[in-house]
């Protein structure tokens, strides 16, 4: 696979910003309750929940296309050690507090999750409690902007891969890529039509049950697993750190509900509007060299770069800079969202650490295969002891 290829200067300091205040605070909060979690997972898992709750109200116009600050997440790491479902249930929780109408639900069919996304009223409505129906009918004025936390990503990708749910990925595909109308037509659900989609993702898995799916070049090239941000450990065997009792910093929910009411709100069945964000003096300048740069040099056919990667190198800028508008957002103090330089370098700092981080999961994913080849070459060789085996003899067995 090789080193991840370093990035050449683009006229600013990406070690030289001042992190955006919400966004230490929620690392620092979700480092105490759990340490043992990464802490590019808590930071990854910040930039969600305020990616959930700006719900497709806020975009950047650009020449090529309008660019909404959703995102796809996945963390890959062992079982236990890492805490996942700790780290992942902090935020989870913060949001089903503050805006639990926004989130799509855990359990799901694909037709229920696209019946859902459309706005369709459920088969048992009438037997809802009251206080169910009314939180379904804030659901559906954000019907199809929603937030997904899947604590085991690799059922939604088992799932996926069953004849009876062909499509669902790229439906996913379309819901991350915002498009304005998506129309699907089945004969059991009939015409289920999905305006403004706009989904943000979070999901965790451990190498193992991942692999497969991981080392699937299709997924790769028809851009599935270039619009994640695939985070792994920076370290191998954490040391041991003990969770503290602390309280919730109350400017992490306040927040959070000041970005939700300023936003165009919506009733159904209109969809939402969006703010436009803007470039503050000269940041577009730094953008448009870091977009050419990741999306053009470094795929040039003498750069040394697997070709796996060339989707996920050509999406660094658009990961960047779906990042600087959630922090602009959390910075929101004027009639306009303006991303700054500030923004925008804490924003490519962080879309580099993704980037390295699909260089480590790939790395991991071979280098797991190669010891699964290895322990079989060894069983076979066990079972002739003690005459051994021929290459000819080893082949035809592994084969």
């Amino acid at each position: 696979m090789g080193d991840c290829l370093p990035l050449p200067d683009i006229g600013i300091d990406l070690t030289s910003f001042e992190p955006n205040r919400w966004l230490k605070t929620y690392l620092d909060y979700a480092h105490a309750i759990s340490p043992m979690t990464p802490d590019v997972f808590h930071e990854s898992a910040g930039l969600w929940l305020a990616s959930t709750v700006i719900a497709r109200r806020l975009c950047l116009p650009m020449s090529f296309d309008n660019i909404y600050p959703n995102l796809f997440i996945l963390w890959l790491a062992p079982t236990t050690l890492y805490h996942k479902t700790t780290g992942m249930n902090i935020s989870r929780r913060i949001a089903q507090r503050a805006f639990p109408y926004l989130l799509a639900p855990q359990n799901t069919t694909p037709e229920s999750f696209l019946s859902d996304m459309a706005g369709r009223e459920p088969t048992n409505f009438a037997d809802m409690s009251d206080q169910d129906k009314e939180l379904w009918r804030k659901e559906r004025d954000f019907c199809a902007q929603r937030g997904l936390v899947l604590d085991e990503i690799s059922g939604l990708m088992a799932s996926a891969g069953r004849e009876y749910n062909a499509g669902l990925l790229e439906s996913f595909l379309h819901f991350y890529d915002c498009d304005p109308l998506y129309v699907r037509s089945t004969r059991s659900q009939g015409r289920v039509v999905v305006r403004n989609s706009y989904l943000s993702l979070l999901g965790a898995s451990t190498p193992g049950a991942m692999s497969e799916y991981l080392k699937d070049e299709h997924l790769w090239s028809m851009g599935w697993w270039p619009r994640f941000a695939i985070l792994t450990p920076e370290t191998q065997d954490p040391e041991w750190q003990e969770s503290k009792d602390v309280d919730e910093p109350p400017e992490i929910l306040q927040t959070l509900l000041d970005i939700h009411q300023r936003l165009p709100l919506t009733k159904w069945p209109d969809p939402p509007t969006s703010l436009n964000a803007l470039f503050d003096d000269g940041v577009y300048d730094i953008w448009n060299l870091y977009n050419k740069i990741v999306g053009h040099d470094m795929l040039c056919k003498d750069s040394d770069l697997d070709e796996t990667l060339y989707g996920t190198y050509g999406r660094s800028q658009i990961q960047s800079m779906k990042v600087a508008i959630i922090l602009a957002a959390l910075d929101w103090s004027t009639n306009e969202v303006i991303i700054t330089k500030n923004h925008l370098t804490q924003a490519i700092s962080i879309a580099e650490t993704w980037r390295r981080g699909a260089h480590c999961t790939v790395d991991i994913i071979r280098a797991n295969e190669f010891a699964g080849i290895e322990k079989r070459i060894i069983r076979q060789c066990s079972l002739h002891h003690p005459r051994g085996m021929s290459i000819r003899e080893l082949y035809l067995q592994m084969r």
